[in-house]
């Protein structure tokens, strides 16, 4: 009995609707990259120009490779599905999408723009106190190093003539600093490179406890609930880590615990059958 409910479910079986969620579903995937690029504690001003210029060139990509419109085209038994005929979008409907993609991603490249081309200079200097980036001191690019863009960062701090005078002190600061990001970098830090290898290996997605459930399920059924947490933790790391039964790694990986297995103290090994 709602009008309004009514008419919106009518509009779902229009090749607009239809098409504008085929748009939307190859064009999000892309703009979630510039938001993961500025997530807490994965910021890295290295990435932030290179994010930015890639999502632009994939936007442009779709916009002219009209690609949404074609995969609509190839799922066509889905519009046929929904708005209850047995055609394919007239030329017309299909003008219409074309022109709201072309629109849309032309909304969404001035907005980056906008938002980001008179910041991304002074975003990108950043990257030369990025450990990573500064190179050794024999190389013939470290007296150089960072030098224009410090420029870069000076000109932002401290704009107009009438700062003029703090440039160099900056300047020179960094000539400094370059020095100290160097000896951090070439510092032995094991507790560091033991927390960065800890958060490479840590998963990155949040469905590991439900499969890590699932595992340990079929593990004490398997056993019958007889198992203890010392031989129990092993059996679920091989089993949510481990290689599928089928894969070719698999051989080779058992081999290899094998003999790691036999060289932990001497084992007495069964005698081969004549």
């Amino acid at each position: 009995n709602d009008a309004t409910a009514i008419g919106l479910l009518s509009q779902m079986k229009t090749v607009k609707f239809i098409g504008s969620i085929y748009i939307l579903k190859m064009i999000l995937p892309i703009l979630t990259t510039i938001s993961k690029c500025f997530q807490a504690g994965v910021v890295s001003f290295a990435k932030i120009v290179p994010t930015l210029q890639y999502t632009k060139e994939q936007l442009k990509q779709i916009s002219t490779n009209e690609t949404p419109i074609a995969v609509l085209k190839q799922v066509h038994f889905i519009y046929m599905f929904y708005c209850n005929c047995n055609s394919l979008p007239t030329s017309h409907q299909e003008t219409q999408l074309k022109s709201f993609l072309k629109k849309y991603v032309g909304a969404l490249t001035e907005n980056i723009d906008a938002r980001f081309q008179e910041s991304s200079p002074v975003l990108d200097s950043f990257k030369i106190f990025d450990l990573l980036s500064v190179p050794a001191k024999t190389d013939d690019g470290f007296s150089e190093y960072g030098s224009s863009m410090i420029k870069k960062l000076a000109d932002h701090y401290f704009p107009g003539p009438q700062h003029a005078e703090d440039h160099q002190p900056l300047i020179v600061e960094w000539q400094k600093a370059k020095y100290d990001l160097l000896q951090w970098k070439e510092n032995d830090l094991p507790q560091a490179i033991r927390q960065g290898e800890g958060s490479i290996t840590a998963t990155d997605c949040n469905a590991w406890p439900e499969r890590g459930a699932s595992v340990l399920k079929w593990q004490k059924n398997r056993l019958r609930s007889r198992i203890k947490n010392d031989f129990l933790n092993p059996l679920l790391h091989i089993s949510i880590n481990g290689p599928k039964q089928q894969s070719k790694e698999l051989p080779s990986l058992i081999r290899d615990v094998v003999a790691e297995w036999l060289k932990e103290k001497d084992r007495r090994e069964l005698k081969k059958l004549p």
